[in-house]
């Protein structure tokens, strides 16, 4: 059977049309002499389920006590594992699961539950979540059943929940518009009904449903077909901006295109916010992450007008006149950014200063740049319990801003930081020694006391993450394995959780767990320690509980928010094989692929510990932009197609217009030739890594790597296999 159930042609010659086709719905939009065809659904898979093979057949209580990544151990024995194998390990997340809908203008939105009903975004943490809409308002019957949910076209944020009894249909579309500037915005709302055997005999009614505005009222068709071309149009549109990935894996390209629009429509046009639910409250507007993360992944993904507005709203909004980011946390109000987070601010506006449209920066804007350094140097002071060397004294994370010591990521950063802000001064003619001297200084003094207090362990050389602690924690999670004996009265007592802002006790779980999720993985990435000392870090995450799939463990569950770190160090030191599970945990994870969105916390159980936020949702397109172009830290080398495993090389992919920091590029592979095109004159060294290519005169063609010439824009090389 097949039937045209909709056509609407917009006022500029757009035009949408719903169609039904073996089984399959289907909308098409066509603006001039292009059809955009989007997937709506398969009625076959409105029942289907994936199957999965639990937790590898093991115990959970028992892979969680162990200390071990024992699922990820196996699949790195296994080698060449997929998606697939990932994604079947653990339950999807369901238990407190929902997604969200918005626009770029609009400043808030509405969140959607697993059972179809729309909440509004002013239902924060103190406030019950009363729907706005309920699909069994409609059908108590149909409408109280679990819908099968999924995005239109697998990416663009119009959701379709779908409803059936195997006989009957009840489906709805939700979607925002795109222009639509509230906080409460409208959500427009499609309801069709039908049988199986009879699409074609629908019955289709169009409602609104909103906080403020008559809730859940009957729209004309013609206004419901308007907002929804426009909407459609819109999404196409910005879709085709960007970076666009065909790889062999499917989700991890798709999550890739589509978590980008998500981000968008999580901001306010360069505005960021945290997430939604109680994340959406404006207080966590200001946290640096959202704006660190989004710069990264709008820079390398084809977004460089976004990332140019969010950097100008950064410096005028955002960070104070003395290059402060406003933002506070805790009972006594005390700003919560960290020296680490300052220091990874100047390393990336320097790394995309291009991107970014340096040039054109205010005096304002560079005085600003100042106020961060000076910000750095006030809180670099003479420590005596290390003979008065000069350390960052700061807090390392705003949950736990009270706590004010020596943080080796912080130290670490600050140095990057403060080397970055140099150069970018002497760009402006200015002069920033004293940054780069402070940042020597930092070099000196750590290394010399983490010469000293570096432990010999089980794990190699290990480091404390924080100067006057042990470098020998207990555990990095609530897992039984711990560094040294403990009896059962020691362990119940340190599996006391202390409050974040408190101090503990010498062995404190919760500053472990901090260390486990943020200031290891942090201190990791600025590449500054010594390979033995990573190493021991790694070797401690990997037995110590620190990891799951190589996703971050958080005491019982898993926070993998800030994971971004460790996947820049797994590139760096050539650890591809993790690199890529955990990007496949992550992405299967830590949120909802088919939904594009993705939590703060979430637990092997599938169940939703924290909403979602901008870090996480960020953390797939970034680190699938990463696989094909990455710089390291550094030197800013360029290394091309690093993290792409060897089977992919069995099918054509192609990735275009992907930043890096000179430009951009396009990787096409068709199954025998590679061509990498760039937009300018290549200008940094560069490596295409993990091939052997048939040599000729662009470049050198070592075994398992090749080294582009500076200066070419375009090379086509024959690989060997």
């Amino acid at each position: 059977m097949e039937f045209t159930s909709l056509l609407y042609r917009r006022r500029n010659g757009d035009t949408v049309t719903e169609t039904y086709r073996d089984g399959a719905w289907h909308i098409a939009l066509s603006q001039k002499e292009e059809t955009a065809v989007l997937a709506m659904y398969d009625c076959a898979d409105l029942q289907k389920s994936v199957s999965r093979e639990l937790y590898a057949g093991m115990d959970l209580d028992a892979l969680l006590d162990s200390g071990k990544d024992i699922l990820g151990e196996k699949l790195l024995r296994q080698g060449n594992f997929t998606y697939a194998d990932v994604e079947t390990l653990l339950p999807p997340v369901r238990t407190d699961a929902y997604c969200f809908l918005s626009g770029p203008a609009a400043w808030g939105g509405v969140t959607v539950n697993i059972v179809g009903e729309i909440i509004p975004g002013l239902s924060g943490a103190q406030r019950k979540p009363n729907p706005i809409f309920a699909p069994a308002e409609v059908d108590p019957d149909l409408g109280s059943r679990m819908p099968k949910q999924m995005l239109l076209g697998r990416k663009y944020p119009l959701l379709l929940s779908v409803h059936t009894d195997g006989e009957n249909v009840l489906e709805f579309l939700y979607f925002v518009e795109p222009g639509d500037p509230d906080r409460d915005p409208i959500v427009w709302i499609r309801i069709k009904e039908y049988r199986l055997t009879s699409p074609d005999d629908a019955g289709i009614t169009y409602r609104i449903a909103s906080l403020s505005r008559k809730t859940g009222r009957v729209i004309e068709k013609e206004t419901f077909l308007n907002a929804l071309a426009e909407t459609v149009s819109f999404w196409v549109r910005f879709g085709k901006q960007g970076t666009a990935f065909d790889l062999p894996e499917k989700t991890p390209e798709i999550a890739a295109e589509g978590l980008m629009m998500a981000a968008a429509h999580t901001f306010t046009g360069p505005h960021a916010h945290y997430g939604h639910l109680w994340y959406g409250d404006e207080v966590h507007d200001n946290f640096p992450p959202n704006y660190l993360w989004t710069l990264e992944a709008a820079c390398l993904l084809g977004r460089e007008a976004w990332a140019r507005q969010i950097r100008e709203h950064l410096f005028t909004y955002v960070l104070n006149d003395e290059g402060r980011f406003v933002y506070r946390q805790g009972e006594h109000e005390i700003y919560g950014a960290s020296a680490e987070e300052y220091g990874e601010l100047l390393f990336i506006l320097c790394r995309y200063r291009e991107k970014l449209d340096f040039a054109r920066w205010t005096e304002e804007d560079t005085e600003k740049l100042m106020g961060i350094g000076e910000l750095i140097l006030d809180v670099c002071v003479p420590c005596p319990e290390f003979d008065d060397r000069v350390f960052v004294r700061m807090c390392a994370e705003a949950d736990t801003n009270t706590r004010v010591h020596v943080y080796l990521n912080n130290n670490l950063w600050a140095i990057r930081g403060l080397e970055a802000l140099d150069t970018l001064l002497s760009l402006k003619g200015l002069e920033g020694k004293r940054f780069s001297a402070m940042a020597a200084l930092l070099r000196k003094n750590v290394t010399e006391v983490l010469a000293s207090v570096t432990k010999e362990t089980r794990f190699g050389s290990l480091p404390p993450f924080r100067l006057g602690y042990t470098a020998e924690p207990a555990t990095l999670s609530n897992c039984r394995d711990t560094f040294s004996a403990m009896t059962d009265s020691e362990y119940k007592a340190y599996m006391t959780v202390s409050h974040m802002r408190a101090q503990g006790s010498d062995q404190d779980l919760t500053e472990n767990t901090y260390a486990n999720y943020r200031y290891y993985p942090e201190a990791l990435s600025a590449m500054l320690l010594s390979e033995e000392q990573a190493e021991a870090i790694v070797n401690m995450r990997e037995n110590l509980g620190g990891e799951f799939l190589a996703m971050t463990r958080f005491y019982r569950w898993f926070d993998d928010w800030p994971v971004l770190h460790y996947a820049r160090y797994l590139l760096e030191t050539g650890k591809t094989d993790k690199f890529r599970l955990l990007l496949y945990a992550h992405t299967a994870h830590q949120g909802h692929p088919d939904l594009m969105c993705y939590y703060e916390q979430t637990d092997a159980v599938g169940a939703v510990r924290a909403p979602d936020c901008i870090p996480s949702l960020l953390t797939t397109p970034i680190m699938t932009g990463w696989m094909f172009a990455y710089e390291t830290v550094e030197t800013g080398e360029l290394r091309l197609l690093s993290a792409v495993p060897h089977s992919w090389y069995e099918k054509p992919f192609s990735v275009k217009n992907l930043g890096y920091s000179g430009g951009s590029c396009d990787i096409l592979w068709d199954g025998k030739t590679l061509e990498v095109s760039f937009s300018r004159p290549l200008h940094q060294r560069c490596v295409i890594c993990g091939v052997t290519a048939v040599p000729d005169d662009s470049g050198d063609a070592p075994e398992n790597a090749v080294t582009l010439r500076e200066g070419i824009t375009h090379i086509k090389l024959r690989l060997k296999f």
